[in-house]
């Protein structure tokens, strides 16, 4: 290369930097560096970087470097470091600027997600002429978008610089390349790998497999050699996969002279996605159980099979099963444990359902990824929030049956709740006999009816469906005990009563009665609204007219039509004639609506 074509250069790449903002005598070098020598550093001592990277919170990649593949055109190595005791995964991005500010760097085209474990490094492949920056960043933060940037620590401020060149014909006749390659499991634990191969009866293929993509020479020379095949194949089965892992394959051809081609195509004759293989494991993890702890925090508890020196256990959690490795990609890493714990207490959560995934990562640094419903992750969410409680219970005595109704709060905990029948008003439960207690419900259901129930006055109570959490649960009344008692009597004896201070109600036995005999009382609660409104007209008692007006709104309640009752169970008469009934169904009306 000629002095002009430098000076050319050197003259584009400082307008550039004027142009970002980043022009300084430091970046000046570092780009001529990068012309001279394929480098991005930016010139940061090694003491330097060391004090930087220790100053920084585990979840921030450091000492980032890009470089070009001066064997391969328009191809960029990125490195970086991490904190040992860092289990995040990170996402790498390319940007056409200097992605120093959060819009920037999430705006960057991402090239690969390294998971946990993995080599902390990406291949940029088939760039057009241009200048490239990179970000490395926290694949959580960036969910969260909230990211750290640190110039020349997790974003690089100097470009890796492709130009245009010149097409080069290769000395050398190398053999035609593989294409269309293909990889898929078969049989749980082996893999088929298949092509179209060349027109060449004399050539060779060569199948090489690694944890990385074999986009490089260097990458291909240090990969496992695990076939070779005559050219009248076109597919392999790897059979030699001896641990879990994602894997990468390539195909590459050898004629007679034994010149090999190496520079391979993505997709056509190397996998550019890994292939997930999950082997038979000993179940590292097994009995994974999530239980509430607090509103806030929840406790997980497990079984492990093994107590490996320096192996640990990594926690994770989603809104989602975590079913299998891809997931674990996508879910929120909460910790890591060693070995010898198996308990994790996951605190400060918001309200919501969450699913837990506990996966084992040995000494030598494989991670069990093989997933095992109900062992190692929940197929059930652990919802997180206040636990239910009742807030309010009332109860009327109606046709010889007792109606309890109850408000509650929260969204956490058990549903089950004993319903139970006291001759006494109570503050503990100290005493309460099995006889006392006349149902089991689901405090969503925000109702219960004692069906003939014998005769006197009692009070109800909903307390937890387990006795052993008795001894703790306080009784308050209007709250969880009813604030007065019920009188369970004989209705027709009342009627008799009624009947003889007002001889003119005989129509209601034999009215309206006998419309609720017929219709209401047998479930037909669509007929008893019809009814109910061609007797209304046809009376002039207001003590029948307020009685049909109370069962059509308890009709209409029994159809779901919560709000429309109102109008029927707080009307002036209803109040009047049936106090008791009013306020009980209108409020049961109204927390349905609610």
């Amino acid at each position: 290369m000629n002095t002009l074509d430098y000076t050319k250069r050197a003259v584009t790449i400082l307008i550039c930097l004027i142009t970002i903002g980043v022009f300084n005598s430091h970046a000046i070098r570092s780009q001529f560096l990068d012309i001279d020598e394929g480098s991005g550093d930016s010139g940061t001592s090694v003491v330097e970087k060391q004090e930087t990277a220790r100053s920084l919170p585990p979840y921030i990649a450091t000492n980032i470097q890009a470089r070009r593949l001066d064997n391969i055109r328009g191809a960029v190595k990125i490195t970086w470091e991490k904190n040992p005791e860092s289990d995040e995964s990170f996402i790498v991005g390319r940007a056409t600027e200097v992605p120093h500010n959060t819009e920037k760097a999430l705006n960057a085209i991402s090239i690969k997600l390294v998971a946990p474990g993995e080599e902390l490094s990406a291949i940029d492949s088939n760039l057009p002429p241009g200048q490239y920056y990179y970000v490395v960043l926290s694949r959580t933060k960036v969910m969260d978008k909230d990211v750290e940037l640190h110039p020349n620590v997790n974003y690089t401020t100097v470009p890796v610089v492709i130009e245009r060149e010149s097409r080069r014909i290769d000395e050398r006749n190398m053999p035609d390349k593989v294409t269309l390659i293909h990889a898929m499991i078969v049989n749980r634990t082996r893999v088929l790998l298949t092509w179209r191969g060349i027109q060449s009866p004399d050539a060779t293929y060569t199948i090489y497999r690694d944890t990385s993509p074999l986009n490089t020479p260097e990458r291909i020379r240090s990969a496992r050699k695990i076939g070779v095949v005559d050219a009248t194949k076109e597919s392999y089965v790897d059979r030699s996969i001896d641990k879990t892992g994602t894997f990468f394959y390539a195909v590459t051809t050898k004629d007679r002279s034994g010149n090999e081609d190496l520079q391979l195509t993505p997709d056509q004759s190397y996998t550019a996605t890994g292939l997930f293989v999950a082997l038979e494991s000993r179940n590292i993890v097994s009995g994974l159980r999530v239980d509430n702890l607090s509103e806030n925090s929840v406790r997980l508890k497990w079984h492990g099979a093994e107590a490996a020196v320096g192996g640990s256990f990594l926690i994770y959690r989603d809104i989602q099963p975590i079913t299998d490795p891809e997931k674990i990609a996508l879910a929120t890493h909460i910790g890591t444990v060693p070995m010898s714990t198996t308990e994790y207490i996951d605190r400060n959560l918001n309200k919501g359902a969450f699913y837990y995934a506990v996966i084992g990562k040995r000494a030598n640094g494989t991670v069990d990824t093989a997933l095992i419903e109900d062992s190692n992750y929940t197929s059930r969410p652990v919802v997180v929030g206040s636990r239910y409680r009742v807030t309010g219970i009332n109860s009327v005595y109606r046709e010889n049956k007792v109606y309890v109704i109850w408000r509650y709060s929260g969204s956490t905990g058990s549903r089950a709740f004993r319903v139970l029948r006291l001759e006494r008003k109570i503050t503990d439960l100290r005493g309460v006999s099995n006889s006392q207690i006349v149902g089991r419900v689901n405090i969503l259901h925000r109702k219960f009816v004692d069906n003939n129930p014998p005769g006197g006055k009692y009070y109800y109570a909903l307390v937890p469906d387990k006795r052993e959490q008795w001894n703790r649960y306080g009784l308050r009344a209007g709250m969880n005990i009813t604030d007065r008692a019920v009188s369970a009597r004989d209705d027709t004896v009342r009627e008799q009563k009624e009947d003889s201070r007002q001889p003119q109600r005989e129509y209601r036995r034999s009215g309206i009665d006998n419309i609720l005999r017929m219709t209401f009382f047998r479930g037909r609660f669509g007929l008893a609204i019809k009814r109910l409104h061609i007797a209304l007209p046809q009376t002039d008692n207001q003590y029948d007219a307020a009685k049909a007006r109370l069962f059509i709104g308890r009709s209409l309640i029994e159809l779901g039509k919560y709000r429309e009752s109102l109008h029927y169970t707080l009307s002036r008469d209803v109040k009047r004639h049936f106090p008791m009934d009013s306020r009980f169904w209108s409020s049961y009306a109204i927390s349905r609506v609610r």
